[in-house]
């Protein structure tokens, strides 16, 4: 077994297999989210866009994505993730709905709420299913807040397409946006947050 770089006391920078966490945040955006906009597109949603500089470690090793909205409504929230390369990954897609696809129509999932003040993460090592969001709460009460779920494992429900872990060995560098869209009418949702951590490698 060859000796750890810390015991030949090399720079971590160019031990190989060596990683760096970052992230890269916007807050207080105050994005409407048009209300029953949604038609599967990122057009139709409201979208923070976030810049990774290059730093040299510059291929993608994981991520994670936090995401702070104002709603009424849960059930008619679809969360994605836009990579450099034009990867989509759907985080999460109306929870508690079953559709047909992904394309905002048909009414609606979870009925309870979701406040920046209690922001969502999504991750591979999530603690409960996206799909399951706000299951067992009231119209009158918070996701994260009330519940203390506030971690989650991406589910895309009915969308195609690449998930977290095919991120991995990807491109780093460029812009990545966290889009929101809101498939039926009566609520209006508001993006307050939007917070990428990248664990990075070279």
């Amino acid at each position: 077994m060859e000796p750890l770089c810390a015991e030949m006391a090399v720079d971590p920078e160019n031990c190989p297999g060596a990683t760096e966490v970052e992230e890269f945040a916007q807050v207080d955006l105050g994005a409407a989210i048009e209300d029953g906009s949604y038609d599967g597109t990122p057009a139709t949603m409201a979208c923070a866009t976030l810049t990774v500089p290059a730093t040299g470690f510059d291929v993608v090793a994981g991520v994670e994505v936090e995401v702070g909205i104002d709603t009424g409504y849960a059930g008619d929230l679809t969360i994605k993730l836009l990579s450099p390369a034009a990867e989509t990954v759907t985080l999460v897609s109306r929870p508690g709905l079953d559709e047909a696809a992904d394309d905002g129509s048909g009414c609606s999932g979870d009925n309870s709420n979701v406040s920046a003040a209690a922001p969502l993460t999504f991750s591979l090592a999530g603690e409960k299913d996206a799909e399951l969001m706000g299951d067992g709460l009231g119209t009158d009460e918070t996701i994260c807040a009330d519940d203390m779920a506030c971690s989650y494992t991406p589910n895309p429900g009915a969308a195609v397409g690449p998930d977290l872990a095919s991120l991995a060995g990807s491109a780093a560098p460029g812009e990545w946006q966290v889009c929101v869209g809101d498939s039926c009418g009566g609520f209006t949702a508001t993006l307050q947050l939007a917070r990428l951590r990248l664990t990075r490698g070279k």
